[in-house]
């Protein structure tokens, strides 16, 4: 299922634990009105950049200063860990040309991983444990590529945070309207997880 089939309840629940809103509030609301529109958007974009050869698309790639000084110290082929944020599809060819090599790193993408079974820990996002468990490369770069606002272009960014965790939630934090995970992260909305930021009645509409 894309991201895009899921109704704004489920949309709204995702992104109260990322804006640490209630799932109500006009923020988390607009967000997703943001979101949905890249979504809309996305299938246009893929293909176009898609069509493009490797050493095109790389003319298109800008890189964070912070994930160059790391991808130049890291031998190609390594595994690369994202989020289901812009187009994590075009990030093995992206990384593999800007090292100059035609290994492409293994992709693992977050939300793509099974449920948990009982004995499974969790990976725990944004203070709060997900529906998302796996074994992770210790060795894997955390990074993504995002849409920049000309439509033209693409941001390969990552943080050099030590642990996947927080680097994978500035990513999705940074880039909050191009993240489309396909189905809830969690049971439930942040504001029943966190009773203490649920809004006043009087705020739920907005108003």
């Amino acid at each position: 299922m894309l991201a895009h089939d899921l109704d704004e309840q489920a949309l709204a629940l995702n992104l109260s634990y990322v804006l640490h809103e209630p799932s109500t509030s006009r923020t988390v609301r607009r967000a997703v009105r943001d979101l949905r529109r890249f979504a809309r958007r996305r299938a246009h974009l893929l293909r176009a950049f898609d069509n493009m050869s490797t050493p095109e698309l790389a003319k298109r790639v800008s890189i964070s200063p912070d994930l160059k000084s790391i991808l130049e110290q890291q031998t190609s082929g390594k595994s690369v860990l994202t989020a289901s944020t812009g187009f994590p599809e075009l990030l093995p060819a992206a990384i593999a040309e800007l090292q100059g090599t035609t290994q492409r790193p293994e992709l693992i993408v977050i939300e793509q991983q099974l449920h948990p079974t009982s004995d499974a820990e969790r990976l725990a996002l944004f203070g709060h444990p997900t529906l998302i468990s796996g074994s992770f490369p210790a060795d894997a770069v955390t990074c993504g590529l995002v849409l920049m606002p000309d439509e033209k272009s693409l941001l390969l960014t990552g943080s050099p945070r030590s642990a996947p965790a927080e680097s994978l939630e500035d990513l999705i934090r940074d880039f909050a309207d191009q993240w489309l995970p396909s189905r809830n992260l969690w049971d439930h909305p942040i504001e029943i997880s966190e009773p203490r930021i649920r809004l006043p009645a009087w705020k739920v509409d907005g108003h």
